[in-house]
């Protein structure tokens, strides 16, 4: 889970974006959002591996490293 944390994190800031802006963007709060980039994913459905592709304008399995 540490890969997704670090291609997400590398997506922010390629982008240009804070954490605030992101975690706003995908309705969660911001400590959620940091411990994601950290490779923390409690409670991480598949719902939110979706936004987060959505998001970005990626696909999961880019997020998943494939």
């Amino acid at each position: 889970m540490k890969e997704i944390g670090e291609r997400i994190k590398n997506l922010r800031e390629s982008r240009g974006m804070s954490l605030v802006e992101v975690a706003r963007g995908l309705l969660v709060s911001v400590q959620t959002y940091k411990r994601w980039e950290n490779g923390i994913f409690p409670k991480f459905g598949v719902e939110k591996l979706v936004s987060l592709a959505k998001f970005y304008g990626v696909n999961v399995d880019f997020l998943l490293g494939f």
